[in-house]
């Protein structure tokens, strides 16, 4: 066990509970953080209604091993979450199995968004600094344990620990980080709700996502004290420089963790050494570099050409499921429907892409 909080640990699954105990211990101590009779929130990643299978939530399974090893410590714990806003909680704790795993443990079970929230100030806040509406639990618990899935992300690139902790907010008061900016944001949550621990569930990883994309078996999980340390190390395996990732290189420079990969340290097993090919994120090619260039000459350069590139949300009905999640969902009201046909207001669209979170088939998407 080493004593450094910049410690990440990598621990292939054979059996879940056994490795999620392996995984911590391999970091702390987890009596250290945890103190008979304390209340621990676990803070799953369900972001959404789907199974496990699909990479887009984490699995229950880790949630729930977390949850016993925190009971043996004497403590109580408490498994919450609070999905994208267009989702409903239960739903998404129901299909997702999570409901049927914490009724099996005796665990409770919060769907954030059907109880009350409570507004808090954040000290320091750079994005959120009106009071934003939060799961009162996450106030009253000793300490916070993260439990996120392994993903991409279409907007921030990675969804790991750090981002996970948007889910305290309360359902639509999400929208509030999409508008005043989601990097800072999510590092604004950070300050008031960093968690204690992070453990990753690395199952199953999911690229392209959040919300769908291509499942992948990677089969691991991954604990760490520093939720920076454990999201740059993951990012690192992903394919990107964590410096490149706007909330883990703000986080780091805001004094929440190490981002450094040259100063944390990583418990790799030696037959884990493929994951050091794993690519979750496309990694941007000589051409795309190219497009990405002259763009920014054409910004530049002309106000028409600036008219002319600026990215648009654009809606392919051939993969929509006419749920219309998307139109419930957009804070700025720039989405609405014609003869039954989604119709985009790109002037009013602010790219926030909250409906293209909330669009369970990928029907929507930002192009230049």
């Amino acid at each position: 066990m080493s004593p450094l909080s910049s410690s990440v640990s990598i621990v292939r699954v054979e059996d879940v509970f056994k490795s999620v105990e392996k995984a911590i211990e391999a970091v702390c101590s987890l009596e250290s953080i945890v103190k008979p009779g304390d209340t621990v929130l676990i803070k799953p990643n369900v972001c959404a209604p789907k199974h496990p299978s699909t990479g887009v939530v984490a699995d229950p399974r880790v949630a729930v091993a977390v949850a016993l090893r925190v009971r043996e410590a004497g403590a109580t714990p408490i498994v919450g979450e609070s999905p994208i806003a267009s989702f409903d909680a239960g739903e998404a704790l129901l299909k997702s199995r999570f409901k049927e795993l914490c009724e099996k443990h005796s665990i409770e079970l919060i769907p954030f968004d059907y109880q009350e929230g409570v507004y808090v100030s954040i000290p320091r806040a750079k994005a959120l600094k009106a009071k934003v509406k939060v799961a009162k639990v996450a106030l009253e618990s000793s300490c916070i344990i993260s439990v996120p899935a392994l993903k991409a992300h279409h907007l921030t690139k990675v969804t790991l620990s750090l981002k996970n902790m948007k889910g305290i907010m309360i359902g639509k008061e999400k929208l509030k980080s999409h508008v005043m900016g989601l990097d800072a944001s999510i590092v604004d949550l950070n300050r008031l709700f960093k968690p204690k621990l992070s453990v990753v569930s690395g199952l199953r990883a999911l690229r392209g996502g959040p919300t769908s994309g291509e499942p992948i078996d990677v089969g691991v999980v991954v604990a760490g004290l520093d939720p920076v340390a454990v999201d740059s190390t993951l990012t690192h395996l992903m394919g990107l420089d964590p410096r490149g990732v706007g909330h883990i290189w703000l986080a780091h420079k805001e004094g929440l963790g190490e981002a450094d990969l040259k100063r944390i340290e990583v418990h790799l097993g030696s037959d884990l050494l493929d994951l050091q090919g794993l690519r979750l994120v496309p990694i941007e090619g000589k051409y795309q570099k190219l497009v990405r260039a002259v763009s920014k000459l054409a910004w530049l350069a002309s106000p028409f050409l600036r008219s002319w590139r600026q990215p648009k949300l654009l809606w392919r009905e051939d993969l929509c499921l006419k749920c219309w999640r998307c139109v419930s969902t957009c804070p700025r009201g720039a989405l609405g429907l014609l003869e039954g046909k989604l119709v985009v207001d790109q002037e009013r669209c602010v790219k926030c892409c909250m409906c293209i979170e909330a669009c369970p088939a990928g029907a929507l998407m930002i192009k230049s």
